[in-house]
C-alpha cells in the first residue's frame, strides 16, 4: 500500500457511549439485560417479579422482534413438527456451540412460543403469526404442551434442582389453565412427583399422560447444562448434587 500504515478501527470508527460502557461491564451486569438469561426470566415471570430482565426479553412480540428466524428455522421446524405427533423416540436437540452462537436465544424463543403461551394470544403477534406458521408452529399444540424448562446456572436459591424442575413445570401449568381454559394434568401432581425417587416419578407422570383422552406434548428445556453440573460439583453441596443428578435420571427415564 505504499508503504501507507494500515489505519486502525479505532482510528476510524469513534464508539458510541453505549460501547464504551458496555466494554466495563462484568457478566452479572448484563446477563438478562442486554443478553437473554433463561434462568432470570423464568425466575422474574413465575417466582419473583423484581428480578430485573429487559423488556425486550420479556415481551414475546418484541423478543421476536429481535429474532433472525432464518439462523434458526430448521431446528424451530424440527421442534415444531416434533411437538405435533406422538412418537415412539423423542426428538432431542444438542445444542453444543461455543458461547455466542444464539444457543439460550433459541430456547427462550422456545419458551415464549410454548410455556409463556398465556401472555399473548397468536393475532397479536403481527408479522410474526405468517413466519411462525411458515415453520409449522401450531398455537393450540402449544398450549397443550406441558413444558419442563430449567436454566441449570441460575434457578430458585430456595430450591433444589429436581424439585424446581417439577414446581417451574407446575407453575406454568397453573397460568395455561387459567388462561386457556385448558385441564392437562394439576399442577399439585406435578409438584408431588418430586417427592418421588427420579425412575418412579417418570414412571408415574407417563402413566397418567397414557390415561389422558387427548395426547399430551412434553417439551423439555435444559440450558447451561454443563455449567450447571460444573457449578454444582464445584460448589460441593451433597443435597444440590445429588438433586442434580436425580433430574437427570428423570430426564433420562422420562426420555426413553
Amino acid at each position: 500500500m505504499n508503504g501507507s500504515k494500515v489505519p486502525k478501527l479505532a482510528d476510524i470508527i469513534e464508539p458510541t457511549q453505549f460501547v464504551e460502557v458496555y466494554g466495563k461491564l462484568s457478566a452479572g451486569d448484563y446477563v438478562g439485560k442486554l443478553v437473554p438469561s433463561l434462568g432470570m426470566l423464568i425466575e422474574h415471570e413465575l417466582f419473583n417479579p423484581q428480578v430485573l430482565v429487559s423488556d425486550e426479553f420479556l415481551d414475546t412480540n418484541t423478543f421476536l422482534s429481535i429474532t433472525y428466524f432464518n439462523s434458526i428455522s430448521e431446528p424451530l421446524k424440527l421442534v415444531n413438527e416434533g411437538l405435533k405427533v406422538i412418537r415412539e423416540a423423542p426428538i432431542a436437540l444438542s445444542l453444543t456451540q461455543e458461547m455466542g452462537f444464539g444457543k439460550t436465544h433459541f430456547l427462550t424463543l422456545l419458551w415464549h412460543l410454548y410455556a409463556q403461551t398465556y401472555r399473548w394470544r397468536i393475532d397479536q403477534l403481527e408479522k410474526f403469526n405468517i413466519e411462525l406458521r411458515k415453520l409449522n408452529y401450531d398455537r393450540n399444540v402449544a398450549e397443550r404442551t406441558l413444558v419442563f424448562a430449567i436454566d441449570l446456572s441460575k434457578y430458585p436459591l430456595e430450591l433444589k434442582p429436581y424439585e424446581a424442575m417439577f414446581e417451574i413445570s407446575a407453575r406454568i401449568l397453573e397460568r395455561k389453565s387459567e388462561f386457556h381454559g385448558i385441564k392437562i394434568l394439576d399442577p399439585k401432581f406435578l409438584k408431588n412427583l418430586s417427592k418421588l425417587r427420579p425412575v418412579e416419578a417418570a414412571k408415574t407422570l407417563i402413566s397418567n399422560l397414557i390415561n389422558l383422552k387427548e395426547s399430551i406434548p412434553i417439551l423439555v428445556i435444559v440450558d447451561e447444562l454443563y455449567d450447571g453440573v460444573r457449578s454444582t460439583i464445584g460448589g460441593g453441596a451433597y443435597e444440590r448434587i445429588e438433586s442434580l443428578k436425580d433430574l437427570i435420571l428423570f430426564l433420562k427415564e422420562l426420555l426413553e
